[in-house]
């Protein structure tokens, strides 16, 4: 940890200093219009996503939950209702909250004349090195695992992909909240496949009947959704297994190494994804020149993993 603190004070020193505010106006912030501008031109992938979530569930409820509560129990509809509700506020907070966004510095003077210039730093996490690079959109030192979104013109901490499906990026803030979502649209998906299969064979001598044509059609559509939703998630179980983000996956960031440096067995891994403390929003950076330092609530280590690593 030291070691990266005394590296980013020697590229502040050899970096000329820049006229910076550090009191951005979001709504001035060029970023800012970009995302908006962005999010807008994508905003057709959520609106379908939602709209095949509610149409298939309004149907199911319809014409397959009325059968379950006069002939098998009443309890079940209910339950299942009280579990979409669920299901559609997973979908809400992976759409909605920020993924832990590293907000942008604004500069007075040209970009060219902003852009760093130094020599290239590394630092040891495990034993395996890594660059200290800086985003030239963004004008800011990138922790480790941060990458610029080219869709929401940001860079996000520990970025794992960024969604068009909820038109915003998965990253360390909200990605609980994404797997949540896989989880129980998950169960969702496998609860209508059953109960609707579970009306067809029932009421198999009358298969005219509309109830048992519209279930035919649910079991389809199930099916599909469940291999889809169903190996994304798997993917996904695998790489919080391995403590590795999809970018990392993709552009075989640790492919030559047996473990990744951030990799701290299967249990540990796994709590702290799912109980660690979220992080606050990642405040504004007082900067000096090109190097921040953060400013959040709770002190965010500059590695970006602090609670799970041994630098």
């Amino acid at each position: 940890m030291d070691k990266l603190l005394s590296s980013s004070s020697s590229i502040q020193q050899q970096i000329p200093k820049a006229n910076l505010h550090t009191s951005l106006s979001l709504s001035r912030n060029k970023h800012f219009v970009v995302k908006k501008k962005l999010s807008a031109k994508y905003l057709i992938y959520p609106i379908v996503a939602w709209f095949l979530f509610i149409l298939l569930t309004i149907i199911y409820f319809i014409f397959v939950c009325p059968w379950y509560y006069h002939n098998i129990n009443k309890i079940i509809p209910i339950i299942h209702g009280l579990f979409v509700f669920y299901v559609g506020q997973n979908f809400l907070q992976s759409m909605c909250m920020d993924p832990g966004v590293y907000h942008p510095c604004q500069v007075n003077q040209r970009r060219d004349e902003f852009r760093l210039k130094f020599e290239t730093k590394l630092y040891s996490i495990e034993k395996i090195d890594f660059d200290v690079t800086q985003c030239t959109s963004c004008f800011i030192v990138k922790p480790p695992r941060t990458h610029h979104c080219r869709y929401c013109g940001y860079c996000i901490d520990t970025l794992d992909h960024h969604c068009p499906w909820l038109c915003n990026c998965i990253g360390r803030r909200n990605y609980r909240f994404f797997l949540l979502f896989l989880f129980t649209l998950l169960i969702h998906v496998n609860i209508t496949f059953i109960c609707s299969l579970y009306l067809i064979i029932a009421l198999r001598e009358n298969l005219l009947q509309v109830k048992v044509i519209v279930s035919f059609i649910l079991v389809f559509c199930t099916t599909i959704l469940t291999g889809l939703v169903g190996g994304l998630f798997g993917l996904h179980v695998i790489f919080v297994s391995k403590n590795i983000t999809t970018f990392e996956q993709v552009t075989g960031k640790f492919m030559d190494v047996e473990q990744t440096p951030f990799d701290r067995g299967i249990v540990q891994n796994w709590l702290r994804i799912c109980c660690v403390s979220i992080i606050p929003k990642l405040n504004r950076y007082s900067t000096d020149g090109a190097c921040q330092k953060c400013t959040t609530d709770k002190h965010l280590s500059a590695t970006n993993e602090q609670e799970t690593l041994r630098v």
